[in-house]
């Protein structure tokens, strides 16, 4: 099994992976779950994941267009912050923008 080097947080309960919470039945030696269908969402559990499912499926979706997925990652620091600004005042966020917000992520470790 391949290790994990990020740390991911649940969306609905916030607990980070790797400190347990009793008040949330997770215990610290267990990987957060994560959203199959996305891939983009962590949950503590399978009750956590269903509690947030009203907010998440409108942004959930299996994998990004092709085309799409080109132009967001040719975007800089710069570019993506734009874009996401505006996706956020449109819409408040997409499954677009949650690749983004990885994608930033991305460019901030590798010093761009």
């Amino acid at each position: 099994m391949m290790k994990r080097k990020d740390r991911y947080v649940c969306s609905q309960t916030h607990v980070i992976e790797g400190v347990s919470s009793p008040k949330h039945n997770y215990d610290s030696d267990k990987p957060l779950q994560q959203c199959a269908r996305c891939e983009n969402i962590y949950y503590v559990n399978r009750e956590a994941q269903r509690t947030h499912w009203r907010l998440h499926k409108s942004s959930c979706r299996s994998t990004l267009i092709p085309d799409e997925k080109l132009k967001l990652d040719r975007m800089n620091l710069d570019q993506s912050y734009r874009y996401l600004r505006k996706s956020f005042i449109n819409n408040g966020g997409d499954f677009d923008s949650s690749y983004v917000i990885n994608r930033i992520r991305m460019l901030f470790d590798e010093g761009d």
